[in-house]
């Protein structure tokens, strides 16, 4: 199968980091264009609400994408897609507009009942994604990435 669209969420924190790094390797074996994406999450008030506070937010997460994209090298073409609303459903719109071949994202593996309080963006996606999804559990990833002696760069 070869992957024409990687598509990577990016939550700008660590655990996002991780799962970019898989997701450029990927994309670079594939020759695959990286879309990368963020959904600025909304939160509701009780009051008459509107996009306008998001602005700045959806603004501040396409800077940060494209340097985080300049910062990934000539070897991986890079989309950025920045949406406002539900994660979950923000990144399957995504996967949906840009015919995603393949999902790469980070999960924190909460268990019990920080689980069902927080949910999990992950768990959605898997389920409702128009494509397979690789999920990194990046503690787990990078446990198995010392005992085989692997570097965390490359």
């Amino acid at each position: 199968m070869t992957l024409r669209k990687v598509l990577c969420p990016i939550a700008f924190e660590e655990n996002s980091m991780v799962a970019l790094n898989v997701a450029k390797k990927i994309a670079a074996n594939q020759g695959a264009t990286l879309v990368l994406t963020h959904v600025a999450p909304v939160v509701m008030v009780p009051m008459e609400w509107t996009l306008e506070p998001y602005k700045a937010a959806a603004e501040d997460a396409q800077e940060r994408l494209q340097k985080i994209a300049e910062q990934l090298g000539a070897d991986v073409k890079c989309e950025i897609i920045v949406r406002v609303g539900d994660p979950p459903q923000g990144i399957i719109g995504v996967a949906v507009s840009t015919k995603a071949d393949l999902i790469v994202m980070a999960t924190h593996g909460r268990t019990g009942i920080s689980h069902f309080v927080l949910g999990s963006v992950a768990e959605r996606v898997v389920r409702e994604a128009p494509c397979p999804v690789l999920t990194i559990r990046p503690e787990t990833f990078a446990a198995k990435k010392a005992a085989s002696g692997e570097s965390g760069d490359g």
